[in-house]
């Protein structure tokens, strides 16, 4: 639709979705209804939009949220596209923002800005695993564009945990298996992918099959290596590195995803809960919690905590079984916060020529660190001959 097609609701329709109408007034418009499929469509695709934003958790503002945005504005320029966003909607504002499903404005502009707070949020049950069709309806009107933030975040979560996988550094084998663990039920793929599954229902083919077979492979992965964790564990045998290999190669990606450009929407933002204390049962070992307040914030994409926890861990564990993915954590959280030069500092000091970090720092983070490392070469003056 152009925007010079653009016709609004009636009152009477804002009225009976805020139940206003009087009990006659609201059986007349419901006979109404009945009379105009499009508008009833319209008022259904509106109904749907709100019950799902209505699902969505509210969090406190931080403090100095503010100036963490302009931040993080200077490092990546997200304004240009939130700036297209807005422009480009139909009026009104608040009205296209629940009439294109699944949020589109409020998806692009918001995310865009401060990124994607967890899909599961304070005083919401997490889901159950499951099949992908439970219980979550599909969502009409929706474009890929309008999800596409959305669809991005799920992709560097598995993105992150493939590789934290299979570069894991413990060597005995409960560690092993408990790393594996934590690094799933961190990342809450399963839960996400199955709320992902409903919005992309609402898209137009071929987009909504590719993205359907993308949740549907991640589920199908998370399912098969949490299995041999436990197969692993009975047999009293080390995991088997080659079946979790296996099954995250399984995952089929729809190739827009792994654009930088489609990427840079997930790496900012404040976290979508406060991160109290790792979720994951690890028994004795105080090391692998510790790190594992690190990782829980990461996922959540609370950066600036999750930096501060790499760092208690590393304070405490200098040459602890995971300082090397802490010290490459800690060069990407820092960088996701904003905090360019001790991200690099970081980088040049214990990631770069470190054969055991390099491969758990984030591609794209490591390609913007080398180009921070240019720049900062650039304004260093060279040394004064004597």
């Amino acid at each position: 639709m152009e925007p010079s097609e653009y016709a609004p609701l009636p009152r009477e329709a804002h009225e009976y979705i805020d139940g206003q109408l009087s009990a006659e007034a609201e059986r007349d418009f419901e006979r109404r209804l009945e009379r105009d499929p499009a508008l009833k469509q319209r008022l259904a695709e509106v109904q749907a939009a709100r019950r799902m934003l209505q699902s969505v958790a509210l969090c406190e503002v931080p403090a100095g949220f503010d100036e963490g945005v302009y931040e993080r504005l200077k490092y990546v320029d997200l304004a240009r596209s939130a700036r297209e966003k807005l422009v480009s909607a139909r009026p009104p504002l608040w009205q296209r923002a629940l009439q294109v499903g699944a949020g589109a404005l409020a998806a692009a502009v918001v995310l865009a800005l401060v990124g994607l707070p967890g899909l599961s949020g304070p005083g919401q049950a997490p889901l159950d695993s499951g099949p992908l069709d439970g219980a979550y309806a599909p969502l009409a009107s929706v474009t890929e564009a309008d999800v596409l933030p959305l669809l991005a975040d799920n992709y560097d979560r598995f993105s992150e945990m493939k590789r934290q996988v299979l570069f894991a550094p413990a060597r005995d084998a409960d560690t092993l298996r408990d790393l594996v663990r934590a690094e799933l039920e961190l990342s809450e793929l399963p839960q996400r992918c199955r709320r992902l599954a409903a919005i992309a229902r609402g898209l137009p083919e071929p987009e909504r099959r590719e993205y359907l077979r993308f949740f549907e492979s991640v589920a199908a992965c998370c399912e098969s290596m949490d299995a041999e964790l436990v197969r692993s564990r009975n047999d009293r045998r080390q995991p088997d590195m080659q079946a979790l290999g296996a099954s995250l190669a399984s995952v089929q990606v729809p190739a827009r995803l792994s654009g930088e450009d489609t990427l840079l929407v997930t790496r900012f933002g404040p976290a979508g809960r406060v991160v109290q204390g790792a979720r994951v049962s690890v028994g004795n070992d105080s090391e692998l919690a510790l790190y594992l307040l690190a990782r829980e914030a990461y996922y959540q994409r609370d950066y600036e905590s999750a930096a501060r926890h790499y760092d208690d861990y590393l304070a405490r564990f200098p040459r602890g079984r995971f300082s090397d993915p802490a010290r490459a954590g800690s060069a990407s959280a820092l960088l996701r916060s904003g905090l360019s030069d001790r991200a690099l500092d970081r980088y040049l000091a214990d990631v770069r020529g470190n054969a055991a970090a390099m491969p758990l720092l984030d591609a794209s983070d490591a390609a913007r660190l080398k180009q921070a490392e240019l720049e900062r070469a650039r304004r260093t003056p060279p040394p004064e001959d004597r």
